[in-house]
């Protein structure tokens, strides 16, 4: 509650002294860290914003919807590498995550080139080549120009 409501500094504090004596806070942590970081992207404060979010997401790796956030916050700033490096890192771990993959579709068919949209596919697609997502909107992205994939 101090993150959102007070002081930020003795909110970080307490959290940190939580983790110390138990680190099975670290869900919790990150979940605090992440309000705050609402709180931020509800009034445009983006860039603190996606700082919050990334403490949320190293404080608590396994849950990659604050690596979403984060990258969505990036994305809302015009920073479109750094949100695609960010839904990329979701996807490679997380393949058939079909909410990341229709953001990382929508920076990169507006704000790439056409070889650069099939590039980015093919990788997680290559990383992942069983899962059905990716493979989905590869084809879908070769289909939208001419290009091809070398083999």
């Amino acid at each position: 509650m101090l993150l959102i409501f007070g002081d930020s500094g003795q909110g970080v504090s307490l959290i940190k002294d939580a983790l110390t004596l138990n680190a099975d806070y670290a869900g919790e942590a990150a979940a605090a860290y992440a309000r705050f970081a609402d709180k931020l992207r509800a009034e445009a404060n983006y860039t603190e914003a996606a700082q919050w979010y990334r403490k949320a997401w190293e404080t608590y790796p396994p849950l990659l919807w604050h690596r979403v956030y984060l990258a969505e916050t990036l994305e809302a700033q015009g920073l479109f590498d750094e949100a695609v490096a960010e839904y990329r890192a979701v996807l490679m771990e997380a393949p058939e995550s079909p909410y990341s993959a229709e953001r990382l579709d929508a920076v990169l068919a507006n704000n790439y080139t056409h070889e650069a949209r099939v590039a980015v596919w093919g990788q997680i697609v290559d990383e992942n080549p069983d899962a059905t997502i990716p493979q989905k909107y590869l084809n879908f992205s070769l289909e939208q120009g001419v290009s091809f994939r070398p083999q």
